[in-house]
Formats: C-alpha cells, sequence, structure tokens
C-alpha cells in the first residue's frame, strides 16, 4: 500500500509539472513586410520579436501570403514569382524544398500535405508536395476563377476570393467542384484576405473592410458587425483564441478584433516596426503524442489513488 502511494504521489507531481510547465513554443505571428521585403517572427501575446528567428530577408519581394504548418512557413514571393519555405522556428530556407515557381503568386494553403497557391497571373490554384515543393499532377484547378487571390482551407473545403468579380468561392478540396449549398459571396471588392474560425469565414478588403459570413452558406453572419473604419487598407487576417488579426497595410499595424461581435480588442499590443503589412501567419502549438499519454496516465493513477484512499 505505501508503494503505491508513493508511486501515484509521484505521478501526481508529474501531471502538475506537465499541466504548469510552459510550452517549448508559444503561439507565433508571421508578418509579411511588403514595405521593406521582409519576413517576420512574432510572440502573439506581447508582440515581440520571436527569439531565434532571424528576419527572412533574401528573395523576399511582394510576401502577400503566408501559411505555417507544423515547423514550416511558406511564403509567396509576387516579386520573382515563387514560393518559398523556411524553418518556421528559425527562418532558415527548408532543407529538401524547391522554390515553387508560379505566375504571380498571393494566396496560400497548406492542407494534407500539400501547398495550395493562387496565380493570380494565370487564373488558377496549383497543388504542390508541401514537403519537396513538386507539382502534384494530378490535381486540377477550379474553373471559372479570375484573378484568385487569398485562400484558405478547412476540412474539405476550399475557399478562393477572386480580384476579378469581386467574389468569394468554395470549392470540394478533392474535386474542385462547387460547394454545394454555398451561395459565391458578392461585393467583395479587393479581397486580400480569408480565414476561418468554427462556421464563420471572414474577409478583408483592400479598402478596409473586415466582414463574417456563414462558411457553410454564404450568408451574412448574425451578431458580427463589419469592421469598415480604422484598419486603412486591410490585407491579411488570421484566427487564434477566439481573437482575429488583420493587417493594417497602410496603417503599418496589426489590428484585433473578437471573432464573433466584431468589437475591437483594445488590450492587444502589436509588433512595432512593421511596414505595409501583408501577408499574416499563426503559429499555435498542439500538445505532442508523448505529452498527451503522460497526461492521460497521470490522471488514472491519481484516479486510483483517490479511490484506494476513499476504500
Amino acid at each position: 500500500m505505501n508503494l503505491i502511494r508513493s508511486f501515484t504521489s509521484a505521478a501526481s507531481a508529474a501531471l502538475l509539472l506537465l499541466l504548469t510547465a510552459p510550452t517549448s513554443r508559444a503561439q507565433t505571428l508571421y508578418v509579411g513586410n511588403d514595405g521593406t521585403n521582409t519576413i517576420g517572427s512574432f510572440s502573439l501575446a506581447t508582440g515581440f520579436a520571436t527569439p531565434g528567428f532571424a528576419p527572412i530577408t533574401a528573395s523576399v519581394s511582394a510576401p502577400f501570403g503566408l501559411a505555417v504548418s507544423g515547423n514550416a512557413l511558406y511564403a509567396t514571393d509576387g516579386g520573382f514569382n515563387t514560393v518559398r519555405a523556411y524553418d518556421a522556428t528559425t527562418g532558415v530556407a527548408l532543407a529538401g524544398f524547391s522554390p515553387i515557381v508560379i505566375n504571380s503568386p498571393v494566396g496560400v494553403a497548406v492542407s494534407g500535405g500539400r501547398v495550395y497557391v493562387a496565380s493570380s497571373g494565370g487564373n488558377l490554384i496549383r497543388a504542390y508536395d508541401a514537403t519537396t515543393g513538386a507539382i502534384i499532377a494530378g490535381y486540377s484547378s477550379p474553373t471559372g476563377l479570375l484573378e484568385p487571390s487569398a485562400l484558405t482551407i478547412s476540412g474539405g473545403t476550399l475557399y478562393v476570393s477572386n480580384d476579378g468579380d469581386s467574389k468569394v468561392r468554395s470549392f470540394n478540396l478533392a474535386s474542385s467542384v462547387a460547394t454545394v449549398g454555398f451561395t459565391p459571396i458578392s461585393g467583395v471588392t479587393n479581397s486580400r484576405g480569408l480565414t476561418l474560425a468554427g462556421t464563420a469565414l471572414y474577409v478583408t478588403t483592400f479598402g478596409g473592410t473586415l466582414r463574417a459570413y456563414d462558411a457553410a452558406t454564404g450568408g451574412v453572419l448574425p451578431g458580427f458587425t463589419p469592421v469598415t473604419t480604422g484598419l486603412g487598407s486591410a490585407w491579411g487576417v488570421e484566427a487564434a483564441g477566439g481573437n482575429l488579426y488583420v493587417a493594417g497595410y497602410s496603417g503599418n499595424t496589426i489590428q484585433s478584433y473578437d471573432t464573433g461581435s466584431g468589437a475591437l480588442v483594445a488590450s492587444y499590443t502589436a509588433p512595432s516596426g512593421l511596414s505595409n503589412p501583408a501577408g499574416l501567419a499563426i503559429f499555435t502549438p498542439v500538445p505532442e503524442p508523448g505529452s498527451a499519454l503522460l497526461l492521460l496516465g497521470g490522471a488514472a493513477l491519481l484516479g486510483l489513488r483517490r479511490r484506494r484512499q476513499a476504500s
């Protein structure tokens, strides 16, 4: 009995340490600066530059689209007609990834080991291997696109904003067929950013607006007040922790808004030194499998201890 008590006490202590220990990699905001042709990395919580990440300056021109997946950061490069991949913790070019060459890349999204890129000049979407940069030969682009700009993906659905006809459309990611039940969103002039949070789809425009729609139907989202002032020329938008983060291109700042209401989050501290911020991406850490198993094991042992004490 004493042995069991000692063991379970140790397990409880280990569980407490796991719950209170800081994560090795915090929530991180990546920003592409069109004014200085650089890509920076910042703490989402404090706005401070991320230690160990060297701002990306080489071969960067018009970083309009960013996407992060695991330890990889992908960036469109409109000036050089390329998409490049970097180590998301250091900013060093990702080993084994060959830069993608594509006409006027703007938006980029990652899903299922693939990188999807919007070619504004080619009026199409192309898919590439997220590890090597090799083109996915069997992928067919959705049809009817006209100067596609921003992209976002949720599960098996791809959302695309089109500069050419001022619409946001929805497609089945696998088949590229238009999503049944989704009415294309009209009147979205010069859309620059798309993101999802739950069942909501958020859209920014270069005219300085942020609006919310039902991701399943394309209808206006109830309860969300459109943001029409204070953004300047809005570009990238990302969601995390119940908040939206919007790149204010002309204001050289990042603004934060509540995902449910559209209210400004006044307490948010934006990174300093931004210059025409455009592309945004947010990395949110998830528990590692080993940590999850330890957590479950600790909880089970803690329960065993309590049952034995009660008997």
